[in-house]
C-alpha cells in the first residue's frame, strides 16, 4: 500500500473534516421519520458508513481521488422508505429492516450493472433531470427541517402554518445564525468546511445563551458513543424475519431501485468530472461494482448507502492529494475524529443541526436553474426558449417530488430521460475526424512552411459534428476527444457546420472538452458558429428585421445553437477569440501557431519576397529594374475590396505585404465563401490581363496590404520594349495560374465530401 507523505496526510485530514458535518446531517435525514430518539443511531450509521466507504472505495475504486460516502439524496430515499414502513403499520425497527434491505438490493443492482458493462449508461441522464433530483431532495430536506429550526413540535408544513404564533424566537435565532454562518463562509476558507464552522458558531451562540442568559435549552442529539454503536448495527443479521420482508417487499424494492439508480448516477458522474480535473481515465464499471459490494455490506450492517461525492473529492485535491493513500486516509482519520469528538456530537443542539441541514440543502439546490428562472422572469435573457425547455424539465421533476414523493419523482425523471433519449437518439455526433495534414487552410504558404505543416499537421485535429448534441450523444464525443488528446493532438477544432441542435447537456459537454484540452496543454477551437444576427431587448419582444437583396423586409430566424451556447456560458468558458465563422480560418490560426513554435513565421523584406517569387524566376536584377518602370505601387486598408466579382478586369496584382482573401459569391444569397487567403509573394488578378473577362472572384483585404500592379496596357508596352522579359513574366504567370487550378481542384474535392 502507498505510504503517506505530509501532503497526503494533510489532504486526508481536510477530507475527514469536510465529511464529518455532512455525515452528521445525512444521518439526521435518514431517521427523521422516527423522531429525535433515533438521531444518535442515524448519525452513527452515517459516520460509520463514511468510514467504511472511505477505506474500501479508496482501495477498490479506479479513480484514486474519488471520496465516497453517504449522500443527501440517498439518505432521503432511505427516510422515505422508513416513512412508508411506518405508514404501513410496521414498527420503527421493522421499517429500518425493510429500508436497509433496500440498500442491499441497491448494492446488488449496482454490482450487476457494473458486471454487465453498463457503467457509461449512467452518463446518459440529462443534466436538467439530474438537477431536478438534487434540487427536489434539497427542498424536501429544508421542509422537513423547518419545524425543528422554528422550535415547533409539528412534523409538516401545514403544522407550521397552524402553529405559526408558537414559533420559538430563540430557536429561530440559533438556527438562522447557523444557516447564515455556513452560507457566508462557503468558498471563503479553502481548507476548512463552512458546515463545520457554522456548527461551531451556532453551538457557541446556543450554549452562550443557555449558560449566560438562562435562555431555553433545546434537545440535543443524545447519547452517541462508538462503543455502543456496534450493538445497534447488524439489524438484518439479528432479524431473520422473512415474513416481514415478504410483507414489505414493495417498499424494499422501490427503495432499493431508487437508491441504486441515483447512487450509480452520482458515482459515475462524479468520477467523470474528476477525470477531467485530474487527467485520469477511470473505469465506470469497476467503480459501480466496488460501490455495489460496499452498499451490500452497509445494508447488511444497517448503515447508510453511499456513492461518489464530488465536493469531498475536490476538497482533498485542493488540499494537495497526490496518491490513493489520501483517499483511504479520509476514512481512517474520520474514525479517529469520531472517537475523539463523539461527546461534542452528542451535545449538538437540534436547532443547530436543523440550521446545518437547511444550509447544506440551500447549497445543493441547482444554481443554474435558479438563475435561468430569474432571467426568464426578468426578461434578462434573449430568446428565453433556449433555456425554457431545460427549466421546465427540472421543475417537473421537482414538483413531482414535492407532490408525489421522491420515489415517484425518480420514476417520472426516468420516463422523461427515456423520452428525451428517444428524441435525441440518432447518428454518432462525430461525422468524421480529419488531421490537419489532410486539410488545406486555403493559405498559400512557402515551400518550407508547407513541408513542415505536412510533417507536423497531425497535431491539429478537426472533428466534424453532425445531428443533435444531446445527453445521449455527449459521451461518445467526450470519449473521442480523450482519445485524440491522448495521442498527439495539440489543437482541436470542433466543426459545428452540420450540427442541427444542442441542449444544456451538450453545452456542458463542450465546456468539459475545453477543460480536458486545458489539462493536456491543448487548445480547443469552435468553427462554423453562426453568430445571432439580432437579439430581443431585455424588456421587449420586438423583433428586429433586416432588408434582403430584393428590398423586402424578412423576419430573421434565430440561430439556436449560438443562443444555447451563449446562454450556457460556452463562449465565455472557451473564449470568444477561439470561435470562428469557418473551419479554414480556425485551421489557419492553428497552422500559424505551429509555425510560430518552429520559428517558421518569417517577416521578410519586400526585395527578398519579390526576388524569391515564382513570378520573377529567371529574371535578373537588371531585368527587375527595367520591369519596375511598368508597374505601380498600391496600398489598401483592411476591409477594403481591391476588386469585386463581375468587375471589369485589366490589372494584375503582386502582394508584397499583408493578407488578402479570395471570395466567391454564393448563388441565391448575399453571402460569400472564402476560397483561399493569399500571403506576401502571391499573384492575383492575372486572368484579367490574359482573357479580359469579368472578375471571377472578389479580393478582400484581410490585413493592410501593399501590392505591385500592372495593367493590360503596360503589358502590351512591355512586349514591345522588352519582349524577352515579357515572355518570361507571362510564362511565370502561367505557372502560378496552373498552381491556382490545383488549389481549386482541392477545394472542389473538399466541397464534395
Amino acid at each position: 500500500m502507498e505510504r503517506f507523505n505530509i501532503n497526503n496526510l494533510g489532504a486526508a485530514f481536510v477530507g475527514a473534516i469536510a465529511t464529518l458535518p455532512q455525515a452528521v446531517a445525512y444521518g439526521l435525514i435518514s431517521v427523521s421519520p422516527l423522531g429525535s430518539e433515533w438521531f444518535a443511531y442515524g448519525i452513527t450509521a452515517s459516520i460509520f458508513s463514511a468510514i467504511i466507504f472511505g477505506i474500501l472505495s479508496g482501495i477498490l475504486s479506479s479513480n484514486q481521488f474519488l471520496v465516497s460516502g453517504p449522500r443527501a439524496i440517498t439518505a432521503l430515499i432511505l427516510a422515505v422508505g422508513v416513512q412508508s414502513g411506518l405508514d404501513r403499520g410496521f414498527s420503527p425497527e421493522q421499517a429500518l429492516i425493510l429500508s436497509f434491505s433496500g440498500v442491499v438490493i441497491a448494492g446488488s443492482m449496482q454490482f450487476l450493472a457494473g458486471s454487465l458493462k453498463l457503467g457509461r449508461m449512467a452518463s446518459y441522464l440529462p443534466v436538467p433531470v439530474l438537477a431536478g433530483f438534487v434540487s427536489a431532495s434539497a427542498l424536501l430536506v429544508i421542509l422537513s427541517s423547518l419545524p425543528s429550526a422554528l422550535g415547533l413540535s409539528v412534523a409538516s408544513l401545514q403544522g407550521i402554518f397552524e402553529q405559526g404564533n408558537q414559533i420559538n424566537q430563540w430557536a429561530l435565532l440559533v438556527s438562522s445564525i447557523t444557516v447564515i454562518s455556513i452560507l457566508f463562509f462557503e468558498n471563503r476558507i479553502r481548507l476548512f468546511p463552512s458546515a463545520l464552522l457554522g456548527l461551531l458558531i451556532g453551538s457557541l451562540v446556543y450554549y452562550g445563551g443557555v449558560y449566560y442568559s438562562e435562555l431555553e435549552a433545546a434537545n440535543t442529539v443524545g447519547i452517541f458513543e462508538p462503543q455502543q454503536a456496534f450493538s445497534q448495527f447488524g439489524i438484518l443479521f439479528h432479524s431473520g424475519d422473512l415474513d416481514l420482508l415478504r410483507q414489505g417487499f414493495d417498499i424494499t424494492l422501490v427503495t432499493g431501485s431508487s437508491i441504486a439508480l441515483l447512487a450509480a448516477f452520482d458515482t459515475v458522474l462524479s468520477s467523470i468530472s474528476l477525470d477531467v480535473k485530474t487527467q485520469q481515465n477511470s473505469d465506470a464499471n469497476r467503480d459501480l461494482k466496488s460501490h455495489g459490494m460496499i452498499n451490500i455490506l452497509t445494508g447488511l450492517l444497517g448503515l447508510l448507502p453511499g456513492s461518489g461525492t464530488l465536493s469531498r473529492s475536490n476538497a482533498i485535491i485542493a488540499a494537495g492529494a497526490t496518491k490513493r493513500s489520501a483517499n483511504i486516509g479520509v476514512g481512517l482519520l474520520l474514525f479517529l475524529l469520531l472517537t475523539l469528538l463523539y461527546p461534542v456530537v452528542s451535545s449538538l443542539p437540534l436547532w443547530v443541526a436543523a440550521g446545518m441541514l437547511i444550509a447544506i440543502s440551500i447549497q445543493a439546490i441547482d444554481k443554474i436553474t435558479l438563475l435561468r428562472i430569474w432571467q426568464i422572469i426578468m426578461r434578462k435573457i434573449p430568446y428565453r426558449q433556449v433555456v425554457a425547455g431545460d427549466v421546465i424539465v427540472t421543475l417537473v421533476v421537482v414538483c413531482s417530488a414535492l407532490i408525489l414523493g421522491l420515489n415517484a419523482a425518480v420514476g417520472i425523471g426516468l420516463i422523461i430521460a427515456i423520452l428525451l433519449f428517444a428524441l435525441s437518439a440518432g447518428r454518432n455526433p462525430v461525422r468524421r475526424i480529419l488531421p490537419g495534414a489532410r486539410l488545406s487552410s486555403k493559405i498559400q504558404r512557402t515551400v518550407q512552411q508547407s513541408q513542415y505543416l505536412e510533417k507536423k499537421g497531425g497535431k491539429i485535429s478537426v472533428l466534424e459534428l453532425q445531428g443533435s448534441l444531446f445527453f445521449g450523444s455527449c459521451v461518445s464525443l467526450i470519449d473521442t476527444t480523450k482519445s485524440l488528446l491522448s495521442k498527439d493532438t495539440r489543437y482541436l477544432i470542433l466543426d459545428l457546420r452540420r450540427l442541427s441542435l444542442i441542449d444544456r447537456t451538450g453545452a456542458t459537454a463542450l465546456i468539459s472538452i475545453n477543460q480536458l484540452c486545458q489539462k493536456k496543454n491543448a487548445q480547443l477551437l469552435l468553427s462554423c458558429v453562426e453568430t445571432e444576427r439580432r437579439l430581443r431587448t431585455a424588456k421587449s419582444s420586438r423583433v428586429i428585421k433586416e432588408v434582403d437583396s430584393d428590398r423586402r423586409k424578412t423576419k430573421l430566424s434565430p440561430r439556436w445553437i449560438w443562443l444555447t451556447m451563449e446562454a450556457n456560458r460556452v463562449f465565455s468558458e472557451i473564449g470568444k477569440q477561439w470561435v470562428y465563422d469557418d473551419t479554414y480560418t480556425a485551421l489557419a490560426v492553428c497552422e500559424d501557431l505551429l509555425l510560430a513554435e518552429a520559428d517558421l513565421v518569417r517577416h521578410e523584406q519586400i526585395e527578398t519576397i519579390v526576388m524569391e517569387s515564382t513570378l520573377t524566376k529567371d529574371l535578373s536584377r537588371d531585368d527587375m529594374k527595367s520591369l519596375s518602370k511598368y508597374v505601380n505601387m498600391r496600398r489598401f486598408r483592411a476591409g477594403e475590396y481591391i476588386f469585386r466579382e463581375k468587375d471589369l478586369a485589366d490589372e494584375a496584382f503582386f502582394l508584397v505585404k499583408g493578407r488578402v482573401d479570395v471570395l466567391i459569391n454564393i448563388p441565391g444569397s448575399s453571402r460569400q465563401r472564402r476560397i483561399t487567403t493569399l500571403l506576401p509573394g502571391s499573384l492575383f488578378g492575372e486572368m484579367g490581363i490574359l482573357d479580359h473577362a469579368p472578375r471571377s472572384a472578389s479580393i478582400l483585404v484581410a490585413e493592410n496590404a501593399l501590392c505591385f500592379s500592372i495593367n493590360h496596357h503596360a503589358i502590351e508596352k512591355l512586349k514591345e520594349d522588352l519582349a524577352e522579359v515579357a515572355f518570361i513574366l507571362m510564362r511565370n504567370m502561367n505557372y502560378l495560374f496552373s498552381e491556382r487550378l490545383r488549389i481549386a481542384s482541392s477545394v472542389i474535392a473538399e466541397l464534395e465530401q
